[in-house]
């Protein structure tokens, strides 16, 4: 048989940790629809990444824009006499101080000054409530990530809550992965914890993690830790629900005797 030997060296090494981890989306948002309507335009590429704010689904809102006009034209109707009545509050109160009429009279166009009023104030919340209605008709992304494919083209006739698409942010991205109870104080020790995964299939490794949410709780079944960690992922190699094997770096040891691992 044949022996080889090595001299065993004091030196400084990484406490590691192993584990399974799985590649998760830190934003993920169905786009649903608020209103049922149909669709007028659709505005992106399956797959393609989207800004937070681009517009997504453009829905028929001939309805809503002919009952915002409306309620724009009550508007002007019921401040025009709003001033009218205003002008014969001004008037009978002018009057009255001469005694040409009843303090009554004075008192009742007071109170049909504040009446309008109200109807003002009724008409303006009303029109603003339309302008809400409204900007549901422009569906527009939530977050900024990769979106997948439309459930909805043109021409489709939705209904509320029916989800038309999904928005993933993946830069930058969480792995999540679990570790043993007796882990959880060296965890919490370590100060953004370097992390690695080596992807399934390919072997390719990437290093740029650190630990950035460690759950609030064990679970009691598997005696395990849910810990995440944040990925750059600026080219996208990090896919949602692909599976790695995570390597934490939980602190280095200085001044250990180390031996080739093939000798242990």
């Amino acid at each position: 048989v044949a022996v080889l030997a090595a001299k065993a060296e004091r030196t400084a090494l990484p406490v590691r940790v192993e584990a399974l981890g799985t590649v998760e989306s830190m934003v993920t948002v169905p786009i649903r629809s608020r209103v049922a309507a149909a669709v007028d335009k659709v505005g992106f590429a399956d797959g393609a990444f989207v800004q937070a704010g681009d517009l997504l689904f453009a829905l028929d809102s001939r309805v809503i824009d002919a009952e915002i006009r409306q309620s724009e034209a009550t508007l002007a109707r019921d401040k025009v006499q709003l001033e009218k009545t205003l002008r014969d509050v001004e008037r009978y109160s002018g009057l009255a101080t001469r005694n040409a009429v009843s303090q009554v009279q004075v008192d009742d166009a007071r109170t049909t000054a504040d009446v309008q009023k109200a109807t003002v104030a009724q008409d303006e919340a009303n029109l603003q409530s339309l302008k809400v209605q409204r900007g549901y008709y422009d569906i527009r992304s939530p977050a900024s990530g990769r979106i997948g494919v439309s459930a909805a083209r043109a021409g489709a006739v939705i209904r509320v809550d029916d989800t038309l698409a999904t928005v993933r942010q993946l830069k930058p991205i969480y792995v999540a992965f679990g570790l043993p109870e007796r882990y959880i104080a060296d965890l919490r020790a370590a100060q953004d914890a370097k992390v690695s995964i080596t992807l399934q299939g390919s072997g390719e490794t990437i290093s740029d993690g650190k630990v950035a949410v460690i759950d609030n709780t064990v679970d009691p079944q598997t005696g395990t830790l849910t810990a995440r960690a944040i990925f750059s992922n600026a080219d996208e190699r990090l896919w949602p629900g692909t599976l790695g094997a995570v390597t934490v770096t939980l602190r280095m040891e200085n001044d250990i005797v180390a031996v080739p691992s093939e000798a242990v």
